[in-house]
């Protein structure tokens, strides 16, 4: 990051050769924060990873949460599917299960 910044303000381009590799609006964001005190700095980038650890964190939530409840909706349309088959003929069985689906989908 420093590389970049102390590249840019000499004139030279930071992407010229295999020291930078950022994007151009992370070279100006880069250049801003560059001008605040070390402490500060260093509180920056402990709220910018606490704010991605909290995304990230309610993203696997979320997904584990919906994956559950996807297989466990599969499997108990698979359980009753099973129950039901030598009772009903195949017929009445999808449509069982496809009665089961939407209410569980509601």
């Amino acid at each position: 990051m420093t590389e970049g910044v102390h590249l840019l303000k000499n004139g030279i381009s930071p992407y010229e050769g295999d020291l930078f590799h950022e994007t151009p609006l992370h070279l100006l964001v880069y250049s801003w924060l560059v001008l605040l005190k070390q402490p500060l700095l260093d509180l920056v980038f402990i709220l910018v990873d606490a704010c991605t650890c909290l995304f990230l964190q309610t993203l696997a939530a979320n997904y584990t949460n919906q994956a559950v409840i996807f297989c466990f909706r599969s499997y108990f349309i698979l359980l009753v599917n099973f129950f039901h088959s030598g009772v009903k003929g195949e017929t009445e069985q999808k449509e069982v299960c496809r009665r089961l689906a939407r209410n569980n989908a509601d």
